[in-house]
């Protein structure tokens, strides 16, 4: 790997504040997508025990009620982690109001996006 875009990935990640954790190569018991991997192992051959043709067809919904509940080490789901917001629901689309507009007023928005930009600009003048 290119020392300087190693440098760079570190700093990005002080810059937002990402905690690095390394695990051993030969311990993927240690990984936690090894981890992730063995529920949605669990969760397949649970589902498939049932419906064992279509079973493929519910990968969607699996993942969903993996990414949603809260995590315990974070106190988030993951996928807010991932997205910044919570995964809306087929309901939640029918209930909430979308003319209300966005949660996060609108000036907040536009500093991280600029911050985000100026940021990315840094990086691409220095490759």
């Amino acid at each position: 790997m290119d020392p300087s875009l190693s440098r760079r990935c570190l700093q990005i990640c002080k810059d937002l504040g990402i905690k690095n954790k390394f695990t051993a190569t030969c311990h993927l018991q240690t990984n936690m997508t090894e981890r992730v991997n063995k529920t949605v192992k669990q969760m397949i051959a649970q589902y498939a025990e049932g419906k064992p043709n279509s079973w493929d067809k519910e990968i969607a919904k699996l993942a969903f009620s993996i990414k949603t509940p809260v995590d315990e080490s974070t106190g988030q789901p993951p996928a807010f982690l991932n997205l910044g917001r919570e995964p809306q629901l087929p309901l939640d689309l029918i209930l909430d109001d979308p003319t209300e507009g966005p949660s996060v007023p609108p000036d907040e928005i536009k500093h991280v996006a600029l911050s985000y930009r100026d940021r990315l600009s840094q990086m691409a003048r220095s490759l």
